[in-house]
């Protein structure tokens, strides 16, 4: 299993947008058969997705997609910084490279994946 997490710090006054933006998605991702957890923290400006995989060839599949894209541009434009980790391992920092990231130049725990 592939577990993706990105965690989001909002800019101020930006909250609904970023809120309306992650609902969207999610209900949209759902549609594709992936599962889409968002959980705000207490101060309401950081949030959390997580998503995951079966496996590398779903997740390649599933990462160019333009939700994937949206979310890229809405963190870009609503928030002040964020990061994404797979198998919680902080891996980029750039959503929107990481949708066109080789998944073969993923590493987890040091070890390369080869897929």
């Amino acid at each position: 299993m592939i577990k993706l997490d990105i965690t989001m710090h909002v800019r101020a006054r930006r909250r609904i947008e970023l809120v309306q933006t992650l609902n969207s998605l999610k209900e949209s991702m759902a549609e594709h058969g992936l599962v889409v957890e968002i959980e705000q923290s207490g101060d309401g400006d950081t949030f959390n997705l997580q998503t995951s995989w079966q496996g590398i060839e779903q997740m390649r599949n599933a990462l160019p997609h333009d939700d994937f894209k949206i979310l890229a541009g809405a963190i870009a434009a609503l928030c002040t910084k964020h990061s994404i980790r797979i198998n919680g391992e902080l891996i980029q920092e750039d959503l929107a490279k990481l949708t066109t990231l080789k998944i073969n130049e993923i590493q987890f725990s040091g070890k390369k994946v080869n897929k």
